[in-house]
């Protein structure tokens, strides 16, 4: 896989499609596109985040050495190839739907698989279909989690059929998707968690797991299994509270897993908006919440290419991507993180109270 750069950036990963570790074809659940009728989805899907007069602008900004993107963006991909112990899991979730859990969990799994030479997945957990797998290109390998810890006596030849898989496709990254079989049950259990787990473990350098929403909580073990949560509040104050109320909740269930939050605008929000969220979901975590602003590319709900991103949102995903890991990789109980390059309120040019340009 390609890591992005500044110039050119990520290219999509390789792979077969829907193709499951056993070498069947998987269904094909809800991989295609998740844009409402009557919408022009070619062009969609093609829309860069950033307007072309803003691109025709920056590109001459950069001709005349007056653009600093190019060597904040290459820093922070740095971080995104910290090494790691095995089986790191990242997971994300939120209280309110809406506000960019499955966007930012399949760009997450993107930007650490275009930056890394090991293997990266990207688990859906939640009790219904998320929108994860359409935010994924198509090209990305996909199985059903539920077929992994089908027998519980074996997980470590589930995890060996994953990495034949991802030897085959030449892909470093995989989807663990929802059995597609609406009979099924909604939700893993927790003995099916922690299965999971333990596949993830074995199979994969780093796991970015999408998890069920606030209102169908996870066991307390499970959640301990997690080295890092990111918990996504939309850009509004009243979302930010409640938000805030589920981070103490977590950080009572599970004292030693580091918790990052995220103010994410999933519509175009106003600096008023976004300052109001940032500042209560920053008081009430005592740390400094990263912004992820909208961008154009993103909002549709499409698979995602980042080098469709706008400059600056890939910017904030690569750096989101960066401190999770960080922080993942860490040893240690942890209640925050530590402010890094744009993320302060009045650092950087993604501030809280400030338009994205």
């Amino acid at each position: 896989m390609t890591v992005p750069s500044a110039q050119p950036p990520h290219t999509a990963p390789a792979g077969i499609a829907g193709r499951r570790p056993d070498g069947g074809v998987a269904s094909p659940g809800r991989r295609g596109p998740a844009s409402a009728p009557g919408e022009d989805v070619a062009a969609l899907r093609g829309r860069h985040g950033d307007p072309t007069p803003r691109r025709l602008l920056r590109r001459l900004r950069r001709l005349l050495g007056d653009d600093d993107f190019p060597d904040s963006y290459e820093q922070a991909l740095g971080g995104c190839q910290l090494p790691v112990a095995t089986g790191r899991r990242v997971g994300v979730l939120s209280v309110d739907g809406g506000v960019g859990r499955s966007t930012l969990t399949a760009a997450v799994g993107l930007v650490l698989a275009a930056a890394r030479a090991d293997a990266v997945s990207v688990v859906d957990l939640g009790p219904t279909p998320s929108g994860v797998a359409a935010r994924l290109p198509e090209q990305v390998p996909a199985s059903s989690w539920r077929q992994l810890v089908a027998d519980p006596a074996s997980p470590d030849r589930a995890a060996t059929g994953l990495h034949r898989s991802l030897r085959r496709t030449g892909s470093s990254l995989h989807l663990l998707d929802r059995d597609p079989d609406p009979t099924a049950h909604p939700a893993p259990a927790a003995e099916e968690v922690e299965l999971i787990h333990h596949v993830l473990a074995r199979a994969f350098s780093v796991s970015v797991l999408e998890l069920p929403p606030a209102a169908m909580p996870m066991p307390a073990a499970s959640l301990e299994q997690m080295h890092c949560l990111i918990l996504v509040s939309g850009a509004a104050a009243s979302s930010a509270a409640r938000a805030a109320e589920h981070l103490h909740r977590l950080r009572d269930r599970a004292p030693q897993v580091p918790i990052l939050p995220v103010v994410s605008s999933t519509r175009p929000a106003t600096p008023a908006e976004r300052r109001g969220a940032y500042d209560v979901l920053g008081a009430a975590s005592g740390t400094t919440p990263l912004l992820v602003d909208h961008d154009r590319h993103l909002a549709p709900g499409l698979p995602i290419s980042l080098e469709r991103v706008g400059e600056q949102r890939r910017l904030q995903l690569v750096e989101l991507a960066a401190t999770a890991l960080s922080l993942a990789a860490s040893p240690g109980p942890h209640s925050a993180h530590r402010p890094g390059p744009h993320t302060g309120p009045h650092a950087g040019p993604h501030r809280a109270d400030q338009e994205v340009r």
